[in-house]
This record gives structure tokens, C-alpha cells and sequence, in this order.
């Protein structure tokens, strides 16, 4: 099966913003508001067993998906601490799969903080605050528990709908990280566990 799965997710609060990661990695700390679409793609295998009754049938199992495309847009808007500080808005522009560590497009411009200018990208790379690391956001491995039921209208018509709960951590500690606090220059774990939790319905036809 190809599943497509996402999320919305949202973060506003305290934070921090590292600019120019590769070189001074400058850290700098006010609030940040993240608005992101995420787009998670899979090629999934379901091993199901299944009982019928009537026009009833139950399937119970489990699957195992592989990670073929990662992706998110959205925007980030950074204000540092201080009266007369500016709201900076980035674009989002992520491939969580393929993005480089501080990676970014479009045009620079420069911004000045404590009298040092600093590189401004336009649209960030999903791992744009990072100086170094080749791990995706996401692992490539998912896997759970699949329930569903189908209501067959005629010998071969049926409407399905299907539940799938994730056993595994589909996130990196390593990228997956704390938007609210630093180690110095560098980024703190979250140590949570991010779990595809989905619900599919389908219309089919057996031959």
C-alpha cells in the first residue's frame, strides 16, 4: 500500500534562533512561532488475518512501512528579546529527507545583533540550524497494529475503513530536539516518543 501521513504542528513560546550555523553560529533568544503542513509518505506491507460474518469482515495485524518522501511548509517568526527588536518571518521549505545541514534558498540579507551583522536566509532547509549531521528527522522504518472492518454491499463491492497505531519512534532523537532551550551552542534531545497514529476509508471490489 502507498499511505500518505502528516501532521500540523505548531509551536509559539520562548526560544532561541542560530544564525549562521556554519561559520559564528550566533545564538540568539526571544520567541519563535512555527506554523508547519508535514507530509510523511510510505510504502506500507499489511499482514492481516481476517473472519467473516455475513456481510461483516474483520482483519486484525500488522504492518511494516518504509519512509519514501518527507516533507513540510509552513513559516517561522523569530522576535529576539528586546523593545526594539524586529519580527523576522521565514519561509519553510523542508525535505527532511535530502536537506543538508544549514541548508537554505533564495536571497541573502543581513540582519544586525550586539553591532554584528549576520547572513539572513529567506526559506530555511529542514535542517538549516544545524552545523553538521546527515540523519533525516524521520526514520525510514515505521511498524504497528492494523484493525479494520469492511461492509460488503454485494458479493464483490465493500466499504472499508481501517486503524493503524505505530509501535515505533518515527523520529531521531538527534534531530527531533528541544525548541525551548540550549547546551551552550548546542541542542538538547527532546527524549520523546513520536508515534503515526491514522485512520484510512476505502472502497473496493474483489474479483
Amino acid at each position: 500500500m502507498y499511505a500518505q501521513k502528516g501532521q500540523i504542528y505548531n509551536f509559539d513560546g520562548p526560544s532561541y534562533f542560530i544564525f549562521d550555523p556554519q561559520e559564528s553560529r550566533t545564538v540568539v533568544f526571544g520567541i519563535r512561532n512555527v506554523m508547519q503542513e508535514i507530509s510523511n509518505s510510505y510504502i506500507e506491507i499489511p499482514i492481516l488475518a481476517y473472519a467473516k460474518f455475513g456481510p461483516i469482515e474483520l482483519q486484525g495485524g500488522a504492518y511494516a512501512g518504509f519512509l519514501v518522501a518527507s516533507t513540510s511548509t509552513g513559516t517561522l517568526t523569530f522576535k529576539a528579546n528586546g523593545n526594539n527588536a524586529q519580527p523576522l518571518e521565514f519561509d519553510l521549505d523542508y525535505r527532511f529527507i535530502s536537506d543538508e545541514a544549514g541548508e537554505f534558498t533564495g536571497e541573502l540579507g543581513f540582519v544586525t545583533f550586539d553591532n554584528r551583522r549576520l547572513p539572513l536566509p529567506n526559506t530555511l532547509g529542514a535542517y538549516y540550524e544545524a552545523s553538521s549531521g546527515k540523519e533525516n528527522f524521520y526514520r525510514t522504518f515505521d511498524g504497528g497494529l492494523v484493525g479494520a472492518i469492511s461492509l460488503y454491499i454485494n458479493q464483490g463491492l465493500f466499504l472499508n475503513v481501517r486503524a493503524e497505531y505505530g509501535l515505533t519512534d518515527v523520529t531521531n532523537e538527534t534531530r527531533d530536539v528541544s525548541l525551548s532551550a540550549l547546551e551552550g551552542k548546542e541542542f538538547i534531545p527532546s527524549n520523546d516518543t513520536d508515534k503515526n497514529i491514522s485512520f484510512q476509508a476505502s472502497i473496493g471490489f474483489k474479483f
